[in-house]
């Protein structure tokens, strides 16, 4: 990634122009745009040349060559490494906590509905993409990986129930299931990048977790006192019924899972088409 300061700040238009997302395995995927509208968008002075990619101030991408037009300028903040840090910070905060969710139902995946089953692999496959972004990205330095404790004894079910949902297709876990960036230091001289690059991903995190705990909440209420005895003895003791019940302060509304629920099912049966 390099900058080029004439960039920051303009703002270009395309009519049907095509708007690119960064893909967890380094590639650029179209983002989706309505043909018959004019797009405008503006740059952070952010680019990668070899692949002609502008970053914009919604964290997408667009290819200059493409046609865009400039229209104008307005200056735009540059933000600090703290700005951008924050937003790294809540990142692996989010996905920590989804990690020891995802392991703890990957283990029970058996007692999940099909749609539940649904968003568990949706919130593992987002995790692995936000986590390899902070690894690959090159905005980031210093980073620490490691498996929260006592959950990573439950990587095998996790990794066995990602690849049987995916009909055993490779799905890029980020050095290994159960195992992800706990710490990771904004380059201060590509902050402004990483502050746009990593806003968004920081807004799914949190939405995620939502999702994440309502979803172990409802698979908590399903296992026997047999099970979690089980699940104690797993863990050597460090994942408990106990535990987990204080971590989420009491079992959630069976009204609320019904809306979380009906809105899985919709989503599982459009991807299913």
């Amino acid at each position: 990634m390099k900058y080029n300061s004439k960039y920051t700040g303009q703002y270009y238009q395309l009519k049907g122009g095509e708007v690119y997302v960064l893909r967890a395995d380094g590639r650029f995927a179209y983002a989706g745009a309505d043909t018959g509208s004019t797009v405008m968008v503006q740059l952070t002075g952010y680019y990668y040349a070899d692949e002609g990619m502008y970053q914009t101030t919604t964290g997408g991408w667009i290819r200059l060559a493409a046609g865009w037009q400039n229209t104008g300028y307005s200056p735009i903040r540059l933000y600090t490494q703290k700005d951008a840090q924050y937003y790294v910070n809540k990142i692996i905060k989010a996905n920590t906590t989804i990690l020891e969710n995802n392991l703890f139902c990957a283990r029970f995946a058996s007692k999940l509905t099909e749609e539940q089953q649904f968003i568990l692999y949706g919130l593992q496959t987002r995790l692995e993409g936000r986590n390899k972004k902070l690894l690959d990205d090159g905005l980031c330095e210093d980073q620490q990986v490691s498996t929260p404790p006592g959950y990573g004894l439950l990587s095998n079910e996790l990794s066995t129930f990602m690849q049987a949902y995916s009909s055993g297709a490779q799905i890029g876990a980020v050095v290994s299931i159960g195992t992800i960036v706990v710490a990771a230091v904004v380059i201060a001289s590509l902050a402004t990048a990483a502050y746009f690059a990593y806003k968004y991903l920081a807004s799914e995190a949190e939405q995620d977790v939502k999702y994440s705990e309502e979803l172990t909440k409802t698979l908590m209420q399903k296992l026997t006192k047999e099970e979690y005895d089980q699940l104690m003895r797993e863990t050597q003791g460090i994942v408990t019924k106990s535990k987990l019940t204080a971590k989420f302060g009491g079992a959630m509304s069976v009204l609320k899972w019904g809306l979380i629920g009906a809105a899985g099912l919709v989503l599982y049966k459009f991807f299913n088409q």
